[in-house]
């Protein structure tokens, strides 16, 4: 009889400890996060093409956010693969974006 009693007892304890482990304030639905570290995989935004310089004695340059950049630079991970009078292209992790600038021909 004493040891049915200890043993409930400690089952009790163990049953209660386990459930006084759970938050009793969060909200319904709340999942806490896992301790395991999440690879994040950083992403860049696109460099936004802001102006392009060609002259005939020297090569094209391009403005990508306010930085002069020509071919084989590189900018926030992005390579400038080649400049146009009217495009940019750029690679990067295998993967290439052309970038172009608008025509100014307004019509009035």
């Amino acid at each position: 009889m004493v040891v049915r009693s200890v043993f409930s007892l400690l089952l009790m304890c163990f049953v209660c400890s386990s459930w006084a482990a759970k938050d009793p304030t969060a909200p319904l639905g709340w999942a806490s996060e896992s301790a395991s570290p999440v690879n994040k995989i950083e992403s860049y935004p696109l460099p936004r093409l802001q102006s392009i310089v060609c002259q005939q004695t020297i090569p094209c340059v391009a403005v990508l956010n306010d930085q002069v950049v020509g071919i084989g630079e590189s900018l926030f991970g992005y390579t400038v693969e080649a400049i146009e009078p009217q495009q940019v292209t750029l690679s990067r992790r295998g993967k290439t974006w052309d970038l172009g600038l608008f025509s100014l021909d307004i019509k009035q």
